[in-house]
C-alpha cells in the first residue's frame, strides 16, 4: 500500500468515524503518526548502516516494521526473526549477516 492511499484511508476513516469518536481522539492519533514515522525511519536507516549500507533505508524500515507488527499479534520479541528473513528475501542479504545486525 502506498503511503497516498494509506493517508486516503486515513482521512476516510477520520470523517466516516468522526460521528463516533471524538476528535480529540482523532487529533491524537494524527499528533502520534508523524513522531512514529520519523522513529522507523530512524531504526531503518540504524539497520542500514549495521548492515554495511546494503539493504536500503526503505527495505530495512520495512523489515523492522514487519517485526513491530507482528509482535502485536505473537508475544515478546519472537517476531524479530522475520527480520533476516525480509532482508534475504528482498536483497538476497545472507541470513547469518541478518542475525547479526539483528544481534547488534
Amino acid at each position: 500500500m502506498t503511503i497516498r492511499v494509506g493517508a486516503a484511508l486515513l482521512v476516510i476513516s477520520m470523517l466516516g468515524f468522526s460521528y463516533w469518536y471524538s476528535p480529540a481522539v482523532w487529533i491524537s492519533i494524527t499528533a502520534c503518526m508523524i513522531p512514529a514515522l520519523i522513529i522507523a525511519i530512524a531504526h531503518g536507516e540504524r539497520i542500514n548502516i549495521l548492515s554495511g549500507r546494503r539493504l536500503g533505508m526503505m527495505n530495512a524500515t520495512k523489515g523492522n516494521s514487519l517485526a513491530l507488527v507482528g509482535a502485536f499479534f505473537v508475544p515478546g520479541r519472537v517476531t524479530e526473526v522475520l527480520k533476516p528473513l525480509y532482508y534475504y528475501k528482498t536483497r538476497q542479504l545472507p541470513i547469518s549477516v541478518g542475525v547479526s545486525v539483528l544481534i547488534v
